[in-house]
């Protein structure tokens, strides 16, 4: 059996995907009704992506700059202007009479391309039908095609249905050895033990591949993984940000992080931990830990700044960082005017700040050092020693204002109560100031259409590389369509249905045909445009900068695998700290097995993230980050080549190889780092680097082609 029969033995030992309450039907809260016309329907969602870009920012949700009182955002304003053949809209965006064209002349937007008013001709010549936005609309029933012979989950049925739909066929399988490399860094960040991959290579069986997947789901390393990822939305740092950028004892918050996912606690717990953990004292300590999630917003120290201006900072922060990671909308838009794309109104945007005015917070602390940053909290560690932690604790709630222009010295607006924004299900609290708990409660509600299509989207992209939606932090108007709408809300449907469980999403995705694609470049896919593409292959991927140096680490033996504990401080250029004032500081080195602790551990300086980390495109998570850049540049080839860790891990790349076979040390080091065997060619290129230096020591002399192999990018590269 190959390995790609992986999904037949998953669906038979962990339930058929195909059997998911809801997937197929039923009265599930998550089911919406099917549109009367799918045609319709996608002409209308068309339709309204055109308008959103190109007339929203005038004839939009922003009441301050809509023009001539019309809002094409709305069905009502559509059917003034859109019904029938010579409707108004197709008249204005026709002409070239300057008083009559749209968009005038003048205006910052070029006029409607001829595709662009063909496309309105045909949705006048409907009906102008109107559509919600995709994303806002209740999730989808999904009509499962038919499983075929190339998989049995409906994962696999519903790419299969998109590629014949393009008239493509999926890929081949993608070799044993490949896949055991791919499925390792996906779980866990690490490059996979060769003697397992090999293992893996003699038995590429169905069950064998499933035994390994569990294998990697059960590891902390899966846990490291996956932090990584809620670290940057939540924007997770170990200094304060602004001016000084001092210490704050934020590091509990990363541990407990940790153990919810590697104890696998449902989304939905996860999500009312972190929103409301103080107020729940069901959760006792892991409450307290969780809601620190709270103090991860920037603050000031600095001695000339406004109290009242920096409250109103820390407020709009997490109400963004709300929007980003939980919502996938670009909230932050409405702080000073209503969101000109989206309906999102600026008293919602404070109502949703009055959630958060609860919360003890003054403007500017006077910081001598992380001990005197209050409020503080304490719990006992692992090895019963006391741990200190920035607490979030809840007093009589500030009152929340709507401030004009966003000004924090206008004291005129309207009072507000924490509320919900209207575009999304109702909050359901009557009577009563409602609380961060039901904030939480309200976010994973079954109905809710946002936070199961985010958490899916981002968890398919996360493993396959490829997105679904084609702006991770923004599934408002302006951030197009998915790729696929079928697959997510079924994604998101499963994701509900199973109560909101994160393994199960990942297990689903990585035990499917689809993920097990070969990556070989498919001209004939590769050649449509990324909208209409469907999941035709793997792309390979650079490593996310912390696993970069994680794989150089792990590889040679280095690597300490330690668990969660305080941030530690490998090496890192002197005086790369030379501008990190009031006070100066110096970076202190740690010791030992510390300098080889993984990525995911380095203090992280906001304004200051260590090179290494940087040169690798991770991000200062100043502000939630919901996907990562990918570039190529000079520091990042320079870390890999000359950087300390990367040197140490040559060193010890090239002693390793060397006790591993001693009578094959080359063969060994491919082994070790690329888990294949070594081919000829590389064989004799390597050779070569070691003949040059002939007369040194063994080690010293296979150190080159150590160096050569690490900085190799197939050795970062997610195949």
């Amino acid at each position: 059996m190959g390995p790609m029969s992986l999904d037949l033995l998953a669906s038979a030992l962990l339930g058929s995907v195909l059997s998911v309450p809801g997937a197929a039907g039923g009265s599930e809260p998550w089911a919406g009704a099917a549109p009367a016309s799918v045609g319709d329907e996608a002409l209308a969602r068309e339709a309204r992506a055109l308008l959103s870009e190109r007339c929203f920012a005038c004839h939009g949700p922003d009441a301050s700059a809509r023009e001539a009182g019309l809002r094409l955002d709305r069905a009502e304003g559509l059917e003034a202007v859109a019904r029938g053949a010579q409707a108004e809209l197709l008249e204005r965006v026709r002409s070239t009479d300057p008083d009559r064209a749209m968009p005038p002349p003048g205006a910052a937007r070029e006029p409607l391309s001829a595709e662009e008013v063909a496309l309105l001709e045909r949705w006048s010549r409907a009906g102008a039908p109107v559509a919600e936005h995709w994303s806002l609309a209740p999730l989808a029933r999904v009509q499962e095609p038919a499983p075929g012979p190339w998989g049995v989950t409906a994962l696999d049925a519903l790419v299969q249905q998109g590629l014949r739909e393009a008239g493509l066929e999926p890929a081949p399988d993608a070799a044993p050895r490949t896949l055991a490399r791919r499925l390792a860094l996906d779980l866990t960040g690490l490059p996979p033990d060769p003697d397992r991959v090999a293992e893996l290579a003699a038995d590429p069986s169905a069950a064998a591949f499933l035994v390994y997947t569990e294998e990697l789901l059960a590891s902390p390393h899966h846990a490291e993984r996956l932090a990584v990822w809620w670290l940057d939305l939540v924007r997770y740092g170990d200094s304060s940000g602004y001016h000084s950028d001092r210490p704050v004892p934020l590091w509990p918050y990363r541990d407990w992080v940790l153990e919810a996912l590697q104890g696998n606690l449902p989304f939905d717990e996860f999500t009312r931990a972190q929103i409301a953990g103080d107020l729940l004292p069901e959760l006792g300590d892991g409450g307290d830990l969780a809601a620190v999630y709270h103090r991860l917003c920037k603050v000031t120290d600095e001695g000339g700044a406004q109290a009242g201006e920096y409250l109103v900072k820390y407020a709009a922060d997490r109400v963004r960082t709300l929007g980003t990671a939980w919502l996938g909308l670009t909230v932050g838009c409405a702080q000073c005017h209503d969101h000109k794309y989206d309906p999102l109104s600026q008293r919602e945007f404070y109502e949703l700040a009055a959630f958060f005015a609860d919360i003890e917070q003054v403007g500017v602390y006077e910081l001598r050092d992380y001990r005197a940053f209050q409020p503080l909290g304490k719990v006992q560690g692992a090895d019963g020693a006391e741990v200190t932690f920035a607490a979030t604790v809840s007093v009589e709630p500030m009152e929340t204002r709507v401030l004009e222009r966003g000004d924090w010295l206008s004291q005129g607006g309207e009072v507000v109560q924490p509320g919900t924004p209207g575009l999304l299900p109702p909050l359901g609290v009557e009577g009563r100031r409602a609380t961060r708990a039901d904030l939480a409660e309200w976010l994973v509600r079954p109905d809710h259409p946002l936070v199961p299509r985010v958490v899916a989207a981002r968890v398919w992209e996360l493993l396959m590389g490829q997105p679904l939606v084609p702006v991770a932090d923004d599934f408002g108007a302006q951030g197009g369509r998915p790729y696929d709408a079928r697959l997510l809300d079924w994604l998101a449907g499963r994701f509900v249905a199973t109560g909101f469980d994160l393994r199960d999403l990942v297990r689903t995705i990585v035990s499917s045909r689809a993920y097990a694609q070969s990556s070989r470049p498919r001209p004939e896919l590769d050649a449509l445009p990324p909208s209409s593409r469907p999941f035709g292959r793997a792309v390979p991927r650079r490593l996310e900068a912390e696993f970069v140096r994680d794989a150089l680490l792990a590889t040679s033996g280095l690597l300490d695998t330690t668990v969660g504990g305080p941030s530690v401080f490998p090496y890192q250029p002197e005086g790369y700290w030379q501008h990190l004032n009031f006070p100066r500081r110096r970076w202190r080195q740690s010791e030992g097995s510390d300098l080889y602790r993984r990525g995911l551990y380095t203090h992280w300086q906001r304004t200051f993230v260590h090179p290494f980390l940087l040169a690798f495109d991770a991000p200062t998570r100043e502000e939630s980050v919901a996907r990562r850049a990918r570039s190529n540049g000079p520091l990042a080839a320079l870390a890999l080549l000359d950087g300390p860790t990367a040197l140490d891990a040559a060193r010890a790349l090239a002693d390793r190889a060397l006790e591993r076979r001693p009578e094959a040390p080359l063969d060994a080091m491919v082994e070790l780092v690329l888990q294949r065997p070594i081919t000829d060619a590389e064989r004799a290129v390597l050779a070569g680097l070691v003949l040059e230096e002939a007369g040194r020591s063994r080690a010293l002399a296979h150190l080159p082609a150590a160096r050569a192999l690490l900085n190799t990018s197939e050795a970062i590269t997610r195949p």
